[in-house]
């Protein structure tokens, strides 16, 4: 059995603490990236019941373009740490914060495509800040049977 010094638990400790951290904010991440992918096919009708009335639109023929924007405003982090025993000080700010616009592309009727643009990285991870704008669409395809999650619910076609 290995023993750890007693300098070398804090360090495991925090090591752990942001091991498992990790696992826990993928789920903002993988909304959004599953997103692109499990609402296609979801229907004008569906997005709007799902995400609400968009911020902006866009037609040309067959092809509309929908606009949905999310802002998150945080205080961040600020560090004040002082130097030569107090007699100066140094200030560390890191702002949070940022907003998506989410931009839902129909052809004849249906979702086609979705990108994500703005300031929408966090900590979390890449375009975690439109998370609030697919979430609920995701849980209405689930429960629904919408977009790609209309197929895994399907029945397989009879062989006869």
């Amino acid at each position: 059995m290995v023993r750890l010094r007693r300098a070398a638990r804090p360090t495991l400790a925090i090591l752990s603490s942001a091991v498992l951290s990790a696992c826990a904010t993928s789920h903002s991440f993988n909304d959004v990236e599953v997103a692109r992918s499990a609402l296609l096919g979801f229907t004008q009708e569906d997005i709007r019941m799902c995400a609400g009335f968009p911020s902006r639109t866009s037609e040309d023929g067959n092809t509309a373009i929908w606009s949905y924007e999310s802002t998150e405003r945080s205080g961040g982090v600020n560090l004040s740490a002082p130097i030569f025993f107090g007699a100066a000080s140094t200030n560390l700010s890191l702002p949070s914060g940022g907003s998506c616009r989410a931009q839902f592309r129909f052809v004849d009727g249906l979702v086609d495509r979705i990108a994500y643009a703005g300031d929408n990285d966090s900590a979390r991870g890449r375009d975690t800040l439109c998370t609030p704008i697919v979430d609920d669409c995701l849980t209405y395809g689930r429960s629904y049977g919408k977009g790609r999650y209309a197929e895994k619910q399907r029945p397989p076609p009879n062989a006869d």
